[in-house]
């Protein structure tokens, strides 16, 4: 027996092995498509199964997609086909068949050993062949989580129908990699196969908490006290309204029924704005609560990327994707205005003269962040500078805590505007004061002090643009203005 058992142990493992399965069905499963000029993460999930004539039939989700090329009355739909194609088939045989666009079968064998060959997709005049070229144990990253599994790797070649002759295709030499454990490690698009080349990546799996997960208000909204995020926001129509605050955690406690977190919020407020054509500057301090579900609702947020919910002339769906900035995953609420067609949930017209709702959330560094428009009206929100334990990012705002009424009663001068090297500041009210500059990010780019009533501030080192000046004493702040650097 101490003889055989070795040779037992290996053809047991060589039967577990060879069962490859491309896609898990109780799974959502996360992918991270090459190419893409924003690193997205694409998810896969099947809606629904049916046994049909002793094969199983997996029924995809339905996506939200802009339609290419438009037309006038059909631009987007709510009930796209994600990129696994229309259905999957799981064949009492074994196989695992996944149908394209155009009704086209993409077939992989889960039970393939080494060398075997098959024929992966099929036309007229040619197919593609499939072959094993290996079967072994790999290590591999899935996003940031590094795994190791059994993975079979199969290679196409195109061939022309008849006298099996190779032709040349960009698709030639194209790895799929299947791990056992987890499915598809690479693959491509398999909707418009065989016409887009880049690869996409296992980048996810929900439920098993490895890499990419679903972004929930819970990963968004998780701050520690100390956290602190200096955010600037903008509103520009005939006058530009600017507001720069620092939001600091200063508590966090769960309810009493376990229910939700709660978070107390201190938030220092620097604002400018136009009121009867003369620029105003306030100061505000306040503590603001935050409660944060920790079961999961059915809110915008918590949805599951590209999976449309529509109204009677709207669309509202979600996408996930790296924030290059912060290199923090974040996540997109969309809001789109529509005029539907019929039937009204898989063809629309989008409304652009109505606007839309773009909504950006950071994991760790809440939200929302966003920029818009409405008519001739534009806003935005935009994190700054965050400070996590020890990470911080970004430039930090140095905000004024108090403010000496709206504005001083001292008449103060400057010229000229615009400036090109100097700019003169005169006044008494200026004797014994200190300046800052700041540029139209809202970041300090000078300072300094003044001593009499007369100064003058160098601003050759400033690149052309708009910029804020305000000036201080011990009381607070005693002027502030703009000025153009040409």
């Amino acid at each position: 027996m101490k003889k055989i058992l070795p040779a037992l142990l290996i053809f047991f493992s060589l039967t577990s092995f060879a069962q490859f399965k491309t896609i898990h069905s109780d799974k959502t499963v996360f992918y991270d498509k090459k190419g893409e000029s924003i690193r997205s993460f694409i998810p896969v999930k099947v809606e629904s199964q049916q046994i049909v004539n002793e094969d199983t039939l997996l029924l995809n989700y339905r996506v939200f997609k802009l339609i290419e090329p438009f037309n006038e009355d059909c631009q987007a739909t709510g009930k796209g086909w994600p990129w696994t194609g229309k259905n999957i088939i799981l064949t009492k045989d074994e196989r695992e068949i996944f149908i394209n666009k155009n009704g086209d079968s993409i077939i992989f064998h889960k039970y393939a050993d080494v060398n075997d060959t098959w024929i992966f997709w099929s036309s007229e005049e040619n197919y593609f062949e499939a072959t094993v070229i290996k079967k072994e144990q790999e290590t591999f990253n899935i996003y940031e989580d590094q795994v190791t599994d059994s993975v079979m790797t199969v290679s196409v070649t195109l061939k022309k129908v008849g006298d099996n002759s190779p032709l040349s295709h960009s698709f030639n030499g194209k790895e799929w990699k299947i791990s056992k454990k987890y499915g598809f490690v690479k693959t491509y698009d398999l909707l418009n196969f065989p016409e887009d080349i880049n690869a996409m990546l296992l980048a996810g799996i929900e439920e098993s908490n490895i890499g990419v997960r679903n972004l929930t208000l819970k990963d968004i909204y998780n701050f520690e006290v100390g956290d602190e995020l200096h955010v600037r926001e903008f509103e520009n129509s005939s006058d530009l309204k600017e507001t720069k605050s620092i939001h600091k955690v200063i508590d966090k406690s769960i309810t009493a029924g376990n229910d939700s977190i709660v978070y107390h919020i201190s938030v220092l407020r620097n604002s400018v704005f136009f009121e009867s054509g003369v620029e105003q500057f306030t100061v505000n301090a306040d503590t603001n609560i935050l409660n944060v579900p920790i079961a999961l609702g059915d809110s915008g947020i918590n949805w599951l990327p590209l999976v449309a919910h529509i109204g009677t002339a709207y669309v509202d769906y979600t996408s996930q994707s790296l924030d290059e900035p912060t290199s923090r995953m974040s996540k997109r609420y969309i809001y789109e205005s529509l005029i539907p067609s019929d039937p009204s949930d898989s063809c629309y017209k989008l409304v652009v003269d109505w606007g839309s709702v773009d909504n950006r959330y950071i994991e760790g560094l809440g939200g929302p962040y966003n920029s818009g428009w409405y008519g001739m009206f534009s806003y935005g929100r935009e994190l700054v500078y965050y400070k996590k334990g020890s990470v911080e990012w970004g430039t930090p705002y140095d905000l004024v805590t108090r403010v000496l009424g709206k504005k001083s009663g001292v008449n103060i001068s400057l010229s000229p505007n615009p400036a090109t090297d100097k700019i003169r500041i005169s006044s008494e009210g200026i004797q014994n004061t200190f300046y800052k500059v700041f540029n139209v990010e809202g970041r300090e780019v000078l300072n300094g002090y003044f001593i009499g009533a007369e100064e003058t501030v160098d601003v050759n080192s400033l690149k052309v643009g708009i910029y804020s000046m305000m000036i201080l004493n011990e009381g607070g702040v005693i002027y502030t203005s703009r000025f153009v650097k040409n």
